[in-house]
């Protein structure tokens, strides 16, 4: 029994596995009569890109996403979510998010959350962490001042000391 299996290569090579032994072809492959039509479909798949992949979001999707962040900060706002407004899967809803942003969308998740913190620090600072962190969306102070340390550079009670100071 003959047992022959189709690999697509890089270009135009061909690479034909014929019990145990690789032939490799530099003609491009075409279907034969004795060939089925399900190894073809595969192999044109497997060369074939998607028309959103490695693309960067459009300006408008991107705006869309950003809107809704920004409105559900406090609601920890998920990829599949951000993903299902602009109508991609999440895996390609998160490249390209960080082809246009330069971040993953969880990262300026985190970033936005910092910013709302340090504005409502300069606003309140008779207001607690804990209940700063709770309305920025993090899960607990902790949380909290990790993130806004890491990005941010001081933890937030020398933020607050330092707008305290004219």
């Amino acid at each position: 029994m003959l047992l022959v299996t189709r690999f697509a290569s890089a270009g135009t090579n061909t690479v034909i596995r014929q019990n145990d032994n690789i032939l490799d072809r530099t003609e491009p492959f075409t279907p034969s009569a004795s060939s089925n039509g399900l190894n073809w479909n595969v192999m044109e798949a497997a060369q074939r890109k998607p028309a959103s992949a490695g693309g960067v979001l459009p300006n408008e999707k991107l705006r869309t996403v950003i809107e809704y962040i920004m409105e559900n900060l406090a609601g920890s706002p998920t990829l599949d979510q951000m993903a299902a407004i602009v109508r991609l899967s999440p895996y390609h809803f998160a490249r390209q998010f960080k082809a246009a942003t330069g971040v993953a969308p969880h990262q300026y998740v985190i970033a936005r959350r910092v910013e709302r913190a340090q504005d409502l620090l300069r606003a309140n600072c008779r207001v607690g962490l804990g209940e700063i962190a709770f309305r920025c969306g993090f899960a607990h102070q902790s949380h909290f001042c990790f993130h806004f340390k890491r990005i941010a550079g001081v933890s937030p009670r020398q933020f607050m000391g330092s707008e305290r100071i004219p």
